[in-house]
């Protein structure tokens, strides 16, 4: 299916797309029709229907709860399915440079975490390291992707996974902070002064609370789409563990519990809307959480600088955004904080092209808008490493 194909769907199907979003959807349990009838309106209608549509429509729809199995978000299956969907194919540009045997190499079993330096040619920050993790993807080629892209432009840039790599968890549960205290003290032997971190999504949790519990040690903190509390089975759909998202020397830290997600109606949201949606999910957390689940981001001693796209239908990372702003303000922080908050940006607000944009419709709707706050974002970051 191409674009042009697909805005003569949704012309086709305007009305039926209207009443869908005035539905109660999200207040019912969705049933498996209901699931083959949107498919079939809005993604299998064209001149050539035939009687294998049915089975295309099924074949569709596995594929999708494959991208949920064992509770977990497979977000690299659904990358290629909506690669598939447009007609797009993944080219990451910067991860294609990437000779990984260049960079010398941290192992959970021999330094304490998991992870790669990388070294700029030209180092226009001495003294000054930025420690990176991604989100509940768990894929350490965006970590190497976006490591290198920093590090060509004069960055020192230690790429962190946390987990789905050796010697890790391999879910986004119970993710021990001291990988971070590890890289951190690691990086001050090796005469950084000043260290930062930058996390993305689910990683800008991590990041938040590394600033947090490991004040001493990160002066800058760059949090792109992030959340403002800590919720139970960061990154899994199951919810059925009685276990935090993080842990400090062993002792969970609180979280906000989070009930039994409807995968079905996950499945549902995602082909109505065309990416992932989680914001029914996370959204009542963000002011209504328990005080003692969200971030207590006043106690960092660094400089912040949070991203979030308004278009971000993942989870509600603007809104989380704004809260963090308010709570720092309320809490009289004495550290320099910015937030920047993009009209047409989606969920990956990351400074170079990721293979997750495609997931996205403010990266395919809008790839103009995005490479202004792409090329934002790093001006931003480099901004802030000559002021730090």
């Amino acid at each position: 299916m191409n674009f042009k194909n697909l805005k003569l769907f949704l012309l086709i199907i305007s009305t039926f797309i209207l009443s869908t979003l005035s539905s109660p959807i999200i207040s019912k349990r969705t049933n498996i029709n209901e699931i083959k009838n949107l498919v079939n309106t809005k993604l299998f209608i064209n001149n050539n229907l035939n009687n294998n549509n049915k089975a295309n429509i099924e074949d569709f729809i596995d594929d999708l709860k494959d991208v949920f199995q064992n509770g977990m978000v497979n977000y690299i299956k659904l990358e290629q399915i909506f690669s598939d969907l447009f007609n797009i194919t993944i080219v990451d540009p910067i991860e294609n440079l990437i000779d990984s045997t260049n960079h010398k190499t941290f192992s959970v079993k021999k330094d304490g975490f998991y992870g790669e330096l990388f070294e700029p040619e030209n180092n226009r920050f001495p003294g000054k390291a930025l420690i990176l993790c991604t989100g509940s993807d768990g894929d350490f080629n965006m970590v190497r992707s976006l490591s290198k892209g920093l590090s060509n432009n004069g960055i020192t840039v230690l790429g962190l996974g946390y987990f789905k790599v050796k010697g890790t968890p391999n879910v986004l549960t119970r993710i021990p902070l001291e990988y971070v205290e590890k890289a951190a003290k690691y990086l001050k032997s090796e005469g950084f002064e000043k260290i930062g971190m930058w996390g993305f999504s689910a990683g800008s949790v991590y990041a938040l609370l590394s600033g947090v519990y490991f004040s001493d040690l990160l002066s800058l903190i760059v949090a792109s789409s992030p959340g403002n509390y800590v919720f139970q089975g960061l990154g899994t759909l199951s919810f059925t563990q009685k276990k935090s998202a993080f842990s400090y020397k062993g002792k969970d830290i609180p979280y906000e519990p989070i009930g039994k997600i409807d995968v079905l109606k996950l499945i549902y949201l995602m082909i109505r809307d065309l990416e992932p949606n989680f914001l029914h999910v996370y959204e009542p957390g963000v002011t209504g959480a328990s005080e003692n689940h969200f971030i207590p981001v006043e106690k960092m001693k660094a400089r912040l600088l949070i991203f979030s796209g308004e278009m971000d239908h993942c989870w509600p990372s603007d809104k989380a955004s704004k809260a963090i702003m308010k709570r720092l303000k309320e809490k009289n922080y004495s550290y320099p904080y910015e937030h920047i908050s993009c009209p047409y940006g989606g969920h990956v607000m990351t400074p170079f092209p990721t293979a997750m944009d495609i997931i996205t419709k403010a990266s395919r709707d809008y790839p103009e808008e995005e490479k202004k706050y792409r090329k934002q974002h790093l001006e931003k970051l480099l901004e802030a490493f000559e002021e730090w």
